[in-house]
């Protein structure tokens, strides 16, 4: 169904496909190492949430398209499912995001006093110790 050429419309969608699924996989794989909080801090965390949100979106209007163009009307069907299944999710994902975003900023903003262990806390121990060196360094001098 795909080519990998240089040539045609289909080895370009070919490769929009192929590059735009892999980044999700990779994306995927390095958010999955790290907790949700650092997912919803600005950053690198966002930026790779993001790519795993938006990439469907691309990817499949492309494998329909190729589908179309080389008469597999039987899979297009299946991939404008896969479509509908992708224009349902993303949004209720991004909804999700959005209030787990709003329900850690309505603890913190309860809270008596900032407290800045608080977000340090959330952390995992390998962000931490990965982001902040010099933090994992002052607690092994204690």
């Amino acid at each position: 169904m795909m080519m990998f050429g240089f040539s045609t419309l289909l080895d370009l969608l070919s490769w929009i496909v192929a590059v735009t699924l892999g980044v999700k996989v990779l994306a995927t794989l390095i958010l999955l190492n790290f907790d949700k909080s650092v997912w919803d801090q600005p950053g690198w965390g966002a930026i790779l949430w993001w790519s795993t949100k938006i990439t469907p979106i691309i990817a499949v209007p492309c494998v329909i398209f190729i589908a179309w163009l080389q008469g597999m009307n039987d899979q297009i069907w299946i991939f404008v499912g896969l479509m509908v299944f992708v224009v349902v999710a993303v949004p209720w994902k991004i909804r999700q995001r959005r209030a787990r975003i709003a329900d850690r900023a309505t603890v913190e903003l309860r809270s008596d006093k900032p407290n800045p262990s608080v977000r340090s806390a959330s952390r995992s121990a390998a962000t931490s110790a990965f982001f902040h060196p010099n933090e994992a360094d002052n607690r092994q001098a204690d």
